[in-house]
């Protein structure tokens, strides 16, 4: 009988995230705000600042997924459903806008240079340095993906993985400093509650100020910005 009453309740706690996450994988709007979401960053407060992002993730490049994915939802038999920003902004300018938003809580001005993920960097670094301004800041998003999952019981896992390079030059266009980031980092959310406001509240809202704050925080980084 306890076996018994154990599989049941177990079937129930099945059916329960499996209703949870197909309704979840069915819903017409996946979306993370990422817009009002600002690093530290510690500059010079006097710097003219242009900053460019340029997407170079391999599922945007072979088309398989628009330069506005941020990740994935998987159903409860793995079907993976994209998300995208929530502005419909390409993420790499959304990444940039970020980044502004930091320089300007410094006290710097900063503008943003929209970017195409089919340009080469050389073309973006062009058309960078010809901005006015007397720094210039280079993004190379090699990769920055969310996936959520069921894994077991009543959790869903969620691992963000992200592979960043930021390039630092000065008025005459020369390269001054470079630090490139890259993990893969699990989240653990109760499934329970819904999975993309576990990932906004739990992933995003915590770890993209944090990722995007480690990436500039780099000695050779702070240097060039003072």
């Amino acid at each position: 009988m306890k076996s018994k009453k154990l599989i049941t309740n177990l079937s129930k706690t099945l059916l329960l995230i499996t209703l949870l996450l197909v309704s979840i994988g069915s819903s017409a709007k996946r979306v993370l705000s990422y817009n009002d979401l600002v690093p530290s960053i510690n500059s010079n407060s006097s710097l003219n600042v242009c900053i460019a992002t340029l997407d170079q993730r391999e599922v945007v490049l072979k088309g398989n997924q628009d330069a506005s994915f941020v990740g994935y939802i998987r159903s409860s038999v793995m079907i993976a459903y994209p998300i995208e920003t929530k502005s419909k902004l390409d993420f790499s300018e959304v990444m940039s806008n970020t980044i502004a938003n930091a320089f300007k809580q410094n006290g710097n001005t900063a503008t943003v240079l929209k970017t195409n993920y089919n340009s080469t960097k050389e073309d973006v670094f062009n058309e960078l340095k010809s901005q006015p301004a007397d720094v210039f800041v280079l993004i190379t998003m090699n990769k920055w993906r969310t996936d959520t999952k069921a894994i077991s019981g009543t959790k869903v896992a969620t691992e963000l993985t992200y592979d960043l390079v930021l390039e630092i030059y000065n008025k005459s266009g020369e390269l001054i400093a470079k630090h490139n980031l890259n993990q893969i980092e699990p989240e653990l959310a109760p499934a329970m509650s819904s999975p993309i406001k576990k990932i906004q509240t739990k992933v995003i809202n915590i770890k993209y100020p944090e990722v995007m704050t480690k990436l500039f925080a780099n000695s050779e980084i702070e240097k060039a910005l003072q």
